[in-house]
């Protein structure tokens, strides 16, 4: 899902896409780290800026929807463990 984060982020705020070949990300890291943060710093701030407008709308739902299965299971669990 990052490579999906970091296309919208991109999308969001009109910057091109860069192409993504982990073979060649790993080559331009180990050349010049340094280089590689201000070539690729931009896109990671991209992918985390769209994950943080994206992620409270599932977050919520399924923290509700999760806590209604849990406690129907707790419910469940607990009257077989008293009886």
């Amino acid at each position: 899902m990052i490579l999906v984060f970091i296309r919208i982020g991109e999308t969001m705020n009109g910057a091109p896409h860069i192409p993504f070949s982990i073979p060649e990300l790993l080559v331009k890291f180990k050349d010049d780290p340094m280089q590689f943060a201000r070539d690729f710093g931009m896109t990671a701030l991209y992918g985390i800026e769209a994950w943080a407008i994206i992620a409270p709308w599932f977050a919520i739902p399924l923290y509700f929807i999760f806590r209604f299965l849990l406690r129907k299971y707790m419910n469940k669990h607990l009257k077989k463990s008293a009886a």
